[in-house]
């Protein structure tokens, strides 16, 4: 199980979640906003970094390899965390597993600009979340421990850790990562089967293992 305070650390962050392929039904929210989008050809960090001195500090959404290579860049052209505060506002990563000295490594090349956030398109983008926070907080104890997990329970959702009949695993022990939350996908596009596989009495069944810990996120 994983309450608010536990933290969630992936054993396998691809699972048997591939068999589950479709199209997803969401409700479609829609809203307004005077934010800027621009739209690039592909990855260049020389790019993003001019890209945001230009139009303003960028929040972006990064998977681990692409924050990797804004770091290389960052090192190679002597940015420092001031200049990089220039171009970049918060870089949320995800998407795939984060080495803990990699993540070390960006903070130290280009400051507290980030966090991480774990889910999946049958509730995407809440899971749970690593707060800036937490990555800046290198002074408490369980420190190694936080960088290395995906953090705790968004707001808007609840996690447990389950065995393959639903019974909460104790804390540490292994499990699937069931969500439960408005964030969840309504079902598979015309795949009923698949729908009644994923969704059981309210929970998503991810096809995702890991495992919660009680103290991690204590203050």
């Amino acid at each position: 199980m994983a309450l608010p305070g536990m933290s969630l650390s992936l054993t396998d962050i691809c699972g048997a979640h591939v068999a589950r392929r479709g199209y997803l039904r969401h409700p479609a929210p829609h809203g307004r906003s005077a934010s800027r989008c621009a739209c690039l050809g592909g990855f260049d960090p020389a790019e993003l970094f001019a890209l945001g001195r230009d139009i303003g500090a960028l929040p972006l959404f990064a998977a681990p390899t692409i924050v990797k290579r804004l770091v290389d860049h960052a090192e190679a052209t002597g940015e420092t965390p001031e200049t990089c505060a220039t171009a970049f506002k918060t870089i949320v990563y995800g998407g795939a597993p984060m080495y803990a000295a990699d993540i070390q490594r960006a903070m130290r090349g280009m400051g507290p600009r980030f966090a991480q956030i774990y889910g999946q398109g049958e509730s995407p983008m809440v899971g749970t979340v690593l707060s800036r926070s937490h990555l800046m907080d290198s002074q408490h104890p369980q420190y190694a421990a936080r960088i290395a997990s995906v953090g705790v329970a968004q707001t808007p959702v609840q996690i447990r850790v389950t065995d393959a009949e639903g019974r909460d695993m104790a804390l540490g022990e292994v499990g699937e990562v069931l969500i439960r939350g408005d964030s969840v996908m309504a079902g598979y596009w015309r795949n009923p089967d698949a729908t009644a596989a994923a969704l059981r009495e309210g929970w998503l069944w991810t096809a995702i293992w890991a495992h919660s810990t009680p103290t991690v996120f204590s203050p």
